[in-house]
Order: structure tokens, then sequence, then C-alpha cells
């Protein structure tokens, strides 16, 4: 149960404003995040793409049932009572099982989710390590602390505004201490999006550093990058993925431009002779690539139907090329060993 604990606390990571204020709330992110994820959970429950990877996520996820047990209303939307979830962190490097320095989570909701601390209590006392979980006050908030198997403690803090709810995620405790001050004396940040809150927006990201990312062949394109900016989204039933990198050179902006179109093209030319390509091909018929002031502009929109296909037969794909690599015992040959 306390892997569970870990799964909900960082898992929330890699699976928003808030209630309190519809996107992420910039006063209640460190001014030190060097990037921002932001979910909104109204958006991904009213969406068709939304609701495809909602549903891929409980179908892949082995400890879905477990946090559900946790978190009973833990789904999108107003029945589930989440709004969103913001995170943010100060580093990108999440190498081995270390949380990434600085790294937050928030979740956004209603009472609906306002017992979760009672919850976990329960089933504590129910599976015999009550004495494990810690309780105390954090600059007015309550705060439950519980130990993961791998080492430390995970930090959950409750801020509580009339029906409006956030939970504080945080690995360590001056983390939660200075994340929960964030509610009380207000942070700020430039990471948000410049040009409002588009409507539909499912995922926004936001980054001032690519340190701990291995690139690989996206380096050619975003190797120098000063900041990303993307977000995907749906609107009138159709996906839209919209990304900027700030270069901080409109002569390397304009040759970057160039080399995705290009790159594109062979691709294009590629596609005739691979099944597999022409499929991503046709995925990203459309794509508009552009540069402005130092910084490369992708803009992507296709019909969200499409999209869900052409998902569905890359997983199916994968699940294939995995299962032809499925060990064969009529194929051993034991004098190799």
């Amino acid at each position: 149960m306390r892997s569970v604990m870990m799964g909900v606390g960082f898992g929330l990571a890699v699976c928003a404003g808030s209630a309190i204020a519809g996107p992420p709330v910039g006063r209640h992110i460190d001014p030190g995040a060097n990037w921002v994820v932001h979910f909104d959970l109204n958006s991904i429950d009213e969406t068709e793409i939304g609701g495809f990877f909602m549903d891929l996520l409980a179908q892949e996820t082995d400890d879905f049932a477990e946090i559900r047990e946790i978190m009973p209303n833990f789904w999108p939307g107003p029945e589930g009572g989440m709004f969103g979830i913001t995170m943010y962190g100060s580093s990108l490097d999440m190498e081995g099982d270390d949380v990434p320095d600085g790294f937050t989570a928030i979740i956004y909701g209603d009472d609906q989710i306002a017992g979760w601390g009672s919850m976990l209590e329960a089933i504590a006392l129910h599976e015999g390590f009550e004495d494990e979980i810690k309780t105390r006050e954090v600059h007015g908030y309550d705060v439950w602390s519980v130990p993961m198997d791998g080492g430390g403690r995970v930090y959950a803090g409750k801020v509580e505004k009339g029906d409006n709810v956030a939970w504080v995620i945080a690995f360590d405790s001056s983390r939660i201490r200075d994340s929960l001050l964030m509610f009380s004396d207000g942070g700020g940040t430039d990471l948000l999006p410049r040009d409002g809150w588009r409507e539909g927006t499912i995922a926004y990201l936001s980054t001032s550093t690519l340190d701990g990312i291995d690139l690989d062949e996206a380096s050619i394109v975003i190797g120098e990058a000063k900041s990303v900016r993307m977000r995907i989204g749906e609107d009138a039933g159709e996906v839209y993925l919209q990304a900027a990198l700030d270069l901080g050179d409109e002569e390397r902006a304009d040759k970057i431009r160039s080399i995705v179109h290009g790159l594109i093209a062979i691709g294009q030319f590629v596609a005739a002779e691979d099944e597999e390509l022409a499929m991503v091909m046709e995925a990203v018929r459309g794509l508009e690539v552009g540069a402005s002031g130092g910084r490369v502009l992708f803009d992507l929109t296709n019909d969200a139907g499409d999209v869900i296909e052409f998902l569905e037969e890359a997983i199916e794909a994968d699940e294939d090329d995995t299962d032809d690599y499925m060990y064969d015992e009529d194929d051993e040959d034991d004098g190799d060993w």
C-alpha cells in the first residue's frame, strides 16, 4: 500500500489553474521553478482525445484500483471532484528513481476530495501501519506523510477555500513547507501561456531548462533551445498541438525551420516504402512550421477521430512487435549455453 502512495504522488506527475482559478495559478508556483506541467482535467473529461487517454491509463496502470481505494473520486471532471493538476520543479533530471529537484504536484478539486487524508488514515488502520503515518500542521494547513518503500517520505498537504480543495504533494519536508507557503504568501512565474489559455487545452508544458533530458535524434532541432512551450487540446472536434522553441536567434530559428521542412519532405518520400512511417506522415499532415523572433513555431490540427484511430493502430502495431520478440522455447539451442 505504501508503494501505491508513491504512485499517487509521483505517478500523478507523469499521468492544473484550478477550481480555485481555472488554469494554473501563477501565485501557487515557486518563482524558482524552471518547468511547469498542467493537466486540465475538465477538458480531459469533455473531449474525445481526453477520454481515450483516461481509458488507456485505467487499462495500463496496475495500481489504479488501489489508488482509487485511497482517492475514491480519482477521476477527472465534476463527478470525480478533480479539476486539474499542476506540477513544477527546478530540474528535469529524472535518472533512476530520484525525484526531480524542487518537485511539487498540486491537485485541484472540490469538497469531494477533501476526505482523502481521513481515507488514508482508515486504510492505514485496517492494514496495520497507522503508526507510520504522521500528521502535523504547516503554515496553517494539515499535512500527512507516509514512508515510501525505497526510503524517504511522501507529503500531502490540504488547502481548503470554501468548497475548493487543493492537495499539495512533495517528497521532502522542506519542499512541502515551501510549496504550501505559496498559498499563503504567493509565488509567481513567467512560464504560463503568454497568449492566454486556449479553449479546450488538455495539457500544457513550459520549461526554461533542458538539462537532464536525453535528446537523442531530436537534438538537431531542440538541442540549442533556451525554452520550450507546448500545449495539446481539442476544440470543436479537432485535436491541436502547438509548440514554440525559443532559440534566441532569428537566423538559427529560420535554419531549424528549414531543417524541419526538409525532414518532412524526406519522410513523405520514404513513406511510400514504409507502412509505419506512412501512418506517421498521415498523422502529421497539415503541420505548419514557422519562425518568428528567434522562435520556431509548430502548429498541427487534425480530426479527433482520426487521431484516436492513429493512436489505436500505433498501440496495436507496438503490441504485435512485442509479440514477435517473445521467447519461443522451440527455438532454444541448448548447445549455445
